[in-house]
């Protein structure tokens, strides 16, 4: 009787106990309601950011784990296998089995920070999974990666080191225990920041192993697509495809909103950028990733500034055309000269004007302590910068720019001044004392980039030099380096294009170098490699500036795409030819990498043939009213190559006109409604206003009623709010088609 009593006493005590940590992480998640800072913009709500995701057909995959993406990859159209869930419904069973594990993968500033951010608030709030979920964790891996060693620490020893991590308010070591009970959800924020790390940390692996096995756990994990983790079992796969075109548009006016407290400057300034994109389409498919997004508002207030500075009217001034075909490179180069200039007139004020180069001149110091320190970083697999390598950095700084009076700001003062990095969380005047990051890992790229330029330039002799040159021939297909080596090429074409390196001597030994790589077994990654570097300067073939060296490399490897291309898009081929091909790895390849293309598509040789094979395709469309019924089954899979062309104006209108004849005659095998969803996001709004015009006229006819419906859904989410409010009336004032729409949106 007594031991009973002792049993229930104890039960009401862990319950109690429970709830009070309940509270604890509820109150602490529900103050977690802004987004975290880019350099000095003002707080913002997380509920500006919604983040769509799709689900991952889990074959697909697994065809795709071992393959690395690149972190600039912003291809945003939906690949077969995949369909939009809502967040709410991700635990919901499939196959009548029950989901534990949760992997969300997305590319760099896809937004999966904010999404597990946004979990945790909306849990915190009574809004999201409280049903199912006694308690929640939101742990990003950044934070509690430098707690563990390589001993096995016991899992208690290791929840206490973590929480401590966490800094949750009021949080007591009896608060710890919450982790041993039912209905847990652990949120694990950043898994590719750690991957390379996991092998040196067998602490890590031990605890990371113990919350996959432990039944009493559902777990989300996040990741880059190149470091999904392997530990997970029988994870559902979702894929975060950023922002819909709706949402972009919600986003920049609660930019503005949130900087303005006029409310006509805030609606004139949101309204001028979403023009700007809008009219450029590769800015506008950069605009689905909120990374940029948030890069892009940034940069038009930066205008604001200087317009109330300068006391000019931005309205009557076009310094968003800078914007206009920016290679991604330089794009982040003009970010980072916004922010210098702010630094520069937080210390001297609006009296002495500064260019972007003065900039960098002025904050010389600065910029090499960041890029020396991102490369140690990135080299040493290091996304949380540990104490150490600054501290290696910073000898080398004050070797390099010593003080020259006891009087002058110390090298450290400077660089902390500075302010970029983030994870500083106290001040030290002598040397590091908390590990740091760059604000996205992009921007660690972007700077390790800017090092090995710097280094490759240097002596022969030094071992800096030596370092770059090993990179470049012999680990080109590192997946760390993805990103970084095509930076390197956009910076050292933007050095002939400015002056700095007439001769082009830089990017001619750097081409050198990339073809003096072994041969490869698979040579299409090596030429996607070429390609994206092409891409970065410009697909340049004609300046003349550029020697006729540089023309003669970057001719080639024009040339050698087009030969992959001409062997993928196989207009007029036989039916069993394209079954066969459509599935082999270079389709897949192909359809991973020409959306993150700027230049390439639209260089003259390619643009011309890829017209030529557009007009082509629809002729032998408008061939098929002679042909028989089977016949005309061949051009589903053709017809999903379109929207993959769709690279310029003149490409877009022939596209359109293909998937007007699909309608048009009724096309049996052609997902047209899928395709007018992926064509749609890369539309001019002219465009987008004559798409509207065919489907609504295509509504009053029986043949094509069902196809226009569907295509009509399809394309909503990319419409403006005049196009929308447009379809609206016309729906209305149609009251058989509003509710037989309303049967398909359900």
């Amino acid at each position: 009787m007594t031991d009973t009593f002792f049993t229930k006493d104890s039960e009401r005590y862990q319950r109690t106990l429970h709830e009070e940590t309940t509270k604890k992480l509820k109150y602490y998640y529900k103050s977690q309601d802004k987004l975290a800072p880019l350099f000095d913009d003002p707080e913002q709500s997380i509920d500006t950011c919604y983040i769509q995701l799709a689900l991952l057909n889990q074959t697909i995959f697994r065809q795709r784990k071992e393959q690395w993406t690149s972190t600039l990859d912003y291809s945003l159209t939906y690949d077969t296998g995949q369909e939009t869930v809502e967040l709410q419904d991700i635990w919901n069973e499939t196959d009548e089995l029950e989901i534990h594990h949760i992997g969300i993968r997305g590319e760099a500033g896809s937004g999966k920070s904010v999404l597990t951010q946004r979990i945790a608030y909306l849990w915190a709030n009574h809004q999201l999974w409280n049903d199912r979920f006694q308690w929640l964790l939101h742990i990003p891996f950044r934070k509690i990666a430098h707690i563990f060693d390589n001993n096995k620490k016991n899992i208690k020893y290791q929840w206490l080191k973590i929480m401590n991590e966490l800094n949750i308010p009021q949080w007591i070591t009896d608060d710890t225990d919450i982790v041993y009970s039912k209905n847990g959800l652990l949120i694990l924020d950043g898994f590719d920041e750690i991957a390379n790390e996991l092998n040196q940390k067998p602490g890590m692996q031990k605890w990371l192993q113990y919350c996959i096995d432990n039944r009493k756990y559902s777990i989300i994990i996040t990741s880059r697509p190149n470091a999904m983790c392997s530990y997970l079992k029988n994870p559902r796969l979702l894929n975060v495809i950023g922002f819909q075109s709706q949402d972009i548009q919600k986003y920049i006016h609660s930019y503005f909103q949130n900087i303005s407290n006029d409310c006509s400057d805030h609606y004139y300034y949101a309204e001028m950028l979403i023009k700007k994109l809008n009219d450029n389409p590769q800015l506008k498919l950069l605009s689905h990733i909120p990374l940029y997004l948030r890069l892009f508002c940034y940069f038009t207030r930066q205008q604001i500034i200087n317009e109330q500075k300068e006391k000019e009217d931005l309205r009557s001034k076009s310094d968003l055309n800078e914007l206009n075909n920016i290679p991604i490179s330089k794009l982040y180069k003009k970010f980072l000269e916004c922010y210098m200039k702010w630094n520069w007139i937080k210390l001297n004020g609006t009296k002495n004007k500064l260019n972007g180069q003065d900039m960098f001149n002025t904050f010389e110091m600065e910029i090499d302590y960041l890029s020396h320190l991102a490369w140690e970083g990135l080299k040493s697999g290091q996304i949380i910068i540990s104490c150490k390598i600054q501290q290696k950095v910073l000898n080398i700084i004050k070797s390099k720019y010593p003080r020259e009076h006891i009087s002058v700001m110390s090298q450290w003062s400077r660089i902390n001044s500075f302010g970029f990095l983030q994870g500083q969380e106290s001040m030290n005047p002598f040397h590091p004392i908390d590990s740091v990051y760059f604000p996205h890992l992009t921007f660690q790229e972007w700077f390790s980039a800017y090092y090995l330029v710097d280094c490759l330039y240097q002596s022969n002799e030094t071992k800096e030099h030596q370092e770059v040159c090993s990179i470049l021939m012999n680990e080109q297909f590192n997946p760390k380096y993805s990103t970084m080596i095509p930076f390197m090429a956009g910076m050292l074409y933007d050095n002939i294009e400015n002056g700095k390196d007439r001769s082009g001597s830089g990017l001619l030994y750097f081409w050198k170098l990339l073809h003096s790589s072994p041969p490869q077994l698979t040579p299409i990654n090596q030429m996607m490699l070429f390609v994206h570097c092409l891409d970065t300067c410009k697909a340049d073939t004609e300046s003349p500036f550029l020697s006729l060296k540089l023309k003669c490399y970057h001719e080639t490897v024009i040339n050698s795409f087009k030969s992959w291309l001409i062997a993928w898009i196989n207009f007029g081929k036989n039916k069993y030819y394209t079954n066969r091909y459509m599935n082999r790895s270079l389709n897949k390849m192909m359809k991973t990498h020409l959306p993150t293309l700027q230049y390439v598509l639209v260089h003259r040789d390619i643009h011309s043939w890829i017209i030529d094979q557009l007009t082509q395709f629809k002729s032998m469309i408008l061939e098929i009213q002679k042909k028989s019924f089977i016949n005309n089954m061949r051009f589903g899979d053709e017809f999903s190559l379109l929207p993959y062309l769709c690279i310029s104006t003149e490409t877009l209108d022939i596209v359109l006109q293909c998937f007007e004849a699909s309608i048009r005659y009724d096309l049996f095998n052609v997902d047209i409604a899928r395709l007018y969803g992926e064509a749609s996001m890369k539309l001019k709004e002219d465009q987008l206003d004559s798409v509207l015009k065919f489907l609504t006229i295509a509504l009053f006819e029986k043949k094509k009623y069902d196809k226009a419906i569907w295509s009509l859904k399809a394309i909503v989410p990319k419409l403006n709010e005049r196009q929308a409010n447009d379809v609206f009336q016309f729906l209305m004032n149609k009251k058989e088609i509003w509710n037989y729409l309303q049967t398909c949106l359900h």
